[in-house]
């Protein structure tokens, strides 16, 4: 057998599972509605008309509630999952995050110590230069008074 007629005879296999396995249970399926339709036209009576008015809700409950039903109860609980599941790595992360606020109040502490020792060393530095500014303002206001003549006289 050569392959181009293996692809046929595969290609014959799936038109033939295409026949069986979609297309029959489709023309059975909309061949069994229209005959159940017209027996109900057919049978006029009150009591066909009862059973096959429950029969039909039974048929909505059981083909389109109850997987809503079921589907929603998955999506709830796969909800309640998430929710207790973000509640522990809530949990989980505390301590994390208390080391990095114990890390962060000491280094504020560090930096507060570094602030205040320099601020300290200008304070100390500022008198011990207090005399010299003493002297530079009496010459700066003796060099005004000076400037101040010349412009005069």
């Amino acid at each position: 057998m050569t392959v181009p007629e293996e692809a046929k005879q595969g290609l014959r296999r799936h038109h033939r599972e295409t026949r069986w396995q979609i297309w029959l249970p489709f023309i059975g399926a909309v061949l069994l509605t229209v005959l159940l339709s017209m027996l109900l036209v057919v049978l006029r009576d009150e009591n066909t008309l009862a059973r096959a008015n429950a029969m039909a809700s039974l048929a909505l409950i059981v083909a389109c509630l109850l997987p809503g039903v079921v589907f929603a109860l998955v999506v709830f609980v796969v909800l309640v999952v998430l929710v207790v599941g973000m509640n522990a790595l809530h949990r989980m992360t505390i301590p994390p995050l208390q080391r990095v606020e114990q890390v962060a109040y000491q280094a504020r502490l560090k930096v507060d110590g570094w602030a205040q020792r320099a601020n300290q060393s200008a304070l100390r530095w500022g008198s011990f230069f207090a005399p010299l500014d003493h002297l530079f303002e009496r010459l700066d206001q003796f060099l005004k008074e000076q400037q101040h003549d010349r412009e005069q006289g």
